[in-house]
């Protein structure tokens, strides 16, 4: 993936058209050359490598998992039109120097990896770094993210996903008793003398 550092002024010209040319840098490896706009515009669309990165590429895992997970971190902090940038780079979400090649970021990562876990960070306001990251499973991934409700219950924090196991009572049903209610105790106590049919999935509450 490209990002333009700079619009040459002079244009490619050939027989039929002129094409902008711009100075670009690699968001993987940081290298610099100058392209037309249009190739660079391919090359981002196709997620193609730089010639640089491929030189590089001496690890033989361009083809893997791990090296897909590690593109996608390094394009969503340090690409400004990557899609998600604006929930990681564009906040201040920041990537190890040593990351920005994929041998830094395995070396560090490869232990713990397994093709059923997602690398999570464990502080979701801090950058990606060997202390801030580890390889967590969905359940995990869920539990940490920024949107998550929590629930105190039975002594202890829990999210929301983890307090309707356990008490075996649908998200939707007890949304608004949570709403009302300070603890999970007091909102599953309300929900239990309801006269509401237990089986529906959403109600609100009328009194």
């Amino acid at each position: 993936m490209y990002q333009i550092v700079q619009r040459i002024a002079q244009p490619r010209v050939t027989p039929t058209r002129a094409m902008t040319l711009v100075l670009v840098r690699c968001c993987l490896c940081g290298s610099e050359r100058t392209i037309t706009e249009q190739n660079m515009r391919r090359a981002n669309r196709e997620g193609r490598e730089c010639p640089a990165c491929r030189e590089q590429d001496m690890h033989h895992m361009s083809g893997e998992r791990p090296y897909r997970i590690w593109r996608g971190m390094v394009d969503r902090t340090t690409n400004p039109d990557s899609p998600d940038w604006g929930h990681y780079g564009g906040r201040g979400i920041t990537l190890d120097p040593r990351w920005r090649t994929f041998k830094g970021f395995w070396a560090d990562m490869q232990e713990g990896y397994a093709d059923n876990l997602t690398l999570d960070r464990i502080q979701v306001n801090a950058g990606y770094t060997k202390s801030n990251c580890r390889w967590a499973t969905g359940a995990e991934q869920q539990a940490n993210k920024r949107t998550t409700r929590f629930v105190s219950f039975q002594d202890r924090q829990m999210h929301l996903a983890e307090f309707c196991r356990m008490t075996g009572v649908n998200r939707g049903a007890i949304a608004p008793y949570l709403q009302r209610h300070q603890t999970g105790d007091t909102a599953i106590a309300a929900y239990l003398k309801s006269k509401y049919p237990r089986g529906r999935k959403s109600r609100s509450l009328t009194s």
